[in-house]
């Protein structure tokens, strides 16, 4: 895939200072365009009132009016900021919920992915997202990413990308590899189990054996056959398999090396307004202490 146009919330907070620097790093990367998107409340016409809370509510639309007009003098001087750097940016003041109204500008603007940033807390093991920035991935109808930190510079150096051989999970790759440095290094990770009913202590060793390996050896053939197909001369990819259940799988090597990206692909229904995430894409989003892109199929 090509990106072409990206959108960034941003509430100018620290949190959403890092979202956009990454941002900006990935668009110089790929050549993509940069929408810089602040979403609060704009002044509306006013509505008839009685007269006795007339005096309250032209106090409220003038609190409003001096938001909106900071708001829009602090998003300007973030574009000024960023103008020079090598990458075209413009900015967007919209009306609404920051979940629903970054989208919505996303939509609008046929942008390929919505980056947010989160106030989760690193090194803490579990941690809730941010409130907005789990609302925007469950609200996307496109590929979103939560920003972390602000590697990127020059494209991403190591990148685990969760694979399960399907449709999505070869998009996934895609997308990892338009967002890889040259010299990256790129895991393809696929965590595998036998049902739990096919572990019980009924099974013996001696029956478990001859199947495991032969799971095994498929897997590490398939895995191979993928790895190979994106080889390139300079970026390494190596496939791992793990016999466990893929959450927990892809945890174990978060806590083993230290990976500046995630990208999973995503099951997300068109049309719907909210879905729940599958519980392997929301775990690793949760905790994570690393950006995760969650590759959404382009919209139709």
């Amino acid at each position: 895939m090509t990106f072409k146009k990206i959108v960034v919330g941003t509430d100018f907070s620290p949190a959403s200072d890092t979202a956009v620097a990454q941002a900006m790093h990935i668009a110089r990367h790929t050549g993509a365009e940069l929408l810089l998107v602040h979403a609060g409340s704009l002044p509306a016409a006013a509505a008839d009132v009685p007269e006795s809370v007339s005096s309250s509510l032209e106090e409220f639309d003038t609190l409003v009016r001096e938001a909106a007009s900071a708001d829009k003098n602090a998003l300007e001087q973030l574009r000024e900021r960023l103008s020079g750097q090598g990458v075209e940016v413009s900015h967007a003041l919209v009306d609404g919920f920051p979940d629903v109204a970054v989208c919505e500008a996303a939509q609008h603007s046929q942008a390929d992915v919505i980056i947010t940033g989160t106030h989760g807390r690193s090194g803490v093991k579990r941690f809730l997202l941010g409130s907005v920035a789990e609302r925007v991935v469950r609200v996307a109808d496109r590929s979103v990413m939560v920003s972390r930190n602000d590697a990127g510079r020059g494209g991403f150096k190591k990148i685990l990308i969760p694979i399960d051989f399907s449709d999505l999970a070869m998009h996934a790759i895609e997308v990892g590899m338009e967002l890889a440095s040259d010299d990256a290094e790129i895991e393809l990770l696929h965590c595998w189990q036998l049902p739990p009913q096919g572990t019980s202590h009924r099974a013996t060793e001696a029956v478990l054996r001859p199947i495991l390996q032969a799971i095994s050896t498929d897997v590490e053939k398939r895995g191979a056959e993928v790895a190979g197909k994106y080889a390139g001369e300079s970026r390494t990819i190596r496939f791992r398999s793990v016999r466990d259940a893929p959450a927990q799988g892809i945890q174990d090597r978060l806590a083993d090396e230290d990976f500046e990206l995630i990208v999973m692909g995503s099951h997300g229904r068109r049309g719907i307004r909210r879905f729940l995430l599958g519980s392997v894409a929301e775990a690793t989003l949760r905790h994570s202490t690393c950006s995760v892109f969650i590759a959404h199929q382009a919209p139709e």
